[in-house]
């Protein structure tokens, strides 16, 4: 199967596809930093509207974290198609997502199965 097709069956969110502006990083770090720079930043006197656009962000992106990080690997591969083997990998390596874990990390694994 090709990864643009295996990442249109991804339930990723309205942020999800942002990890892919990313290529290193602490995941929990990026998901704070993607849910500030979708709040509306413009009604800085009005912080109870920029609280709840940060929460409702915050709270998008972990509902849809495991396949959001799919989304992110399979934006990252430099191969067309992916088999079996590597689509499951990828499914093994976003079960139950490590906040803590960097980006970077998740690719290299990717990368070292393929070479």
């Amino acid at each position: 199967m090709n990864k643009i097709e295996l990442m249109n069956q991804l339930k990723i969110g309205k942020l999800g596809s942002q990890f892919t502006n990313y290529s290193e990083g602490c995941i929990g770090d990026v998901i704070d930093e993607i849910a500030n720079d979708n709040c509306n930043n413009s009604f800085n006197d009005l912080h109870k509207i920029i609280d709840k656009q940060y929460d409702e962000n915050i709270n998008n992106l972990y509902k849809n974290l495991e396949d959001s990080i799919k989304y992110f690997l399979y934006y990252k591969i430099n191969t067309e198609k992916i088999n079996k083997n590597l689509q499951n990998l990828i499914d093994d390596l976003c079960f139950e997502i490590d906040t803590n874990k960097r980006l970077e990390d998740y690719i290299q694994k990717i990368n070292d199965y393929i070479e």
